[in-house]
């Protein structure tokens, strides 16, 4: 199963923004192949975090590092 979801920072009137915080319904999988991020730079940047546990929210750095927030 693929799932995409995108961001759009800076959008909205006065200023307001969207979370940076996606929620991605997974069913009774307990497991992520793959995370794929592109960022918003010129160059189209690609991150890829492989092999990952699902029912925990993560923060993932432009260089691929993951840190488990909860």
């Amino acid at each position: 199963i693929t799932q995409t979801r995108d961001i759009y920072a800076g959008q909205g009137n006065f200023s307001a923004q969207q979370p940076f915080i996606l929620t991605f319904g997974l069913g009774s999988t307990n497991h992520i192949d793959k995370i794929e991020i592109y960022w918003p730079d010129k160059n189209y940047s690609r991150t890829v975090v492989k092999n990952q546990n699902a029912n925990q929210v993560i923060e993932i750095s432009f260089d691929g590092s993951v840190k488990v927030i909860k």
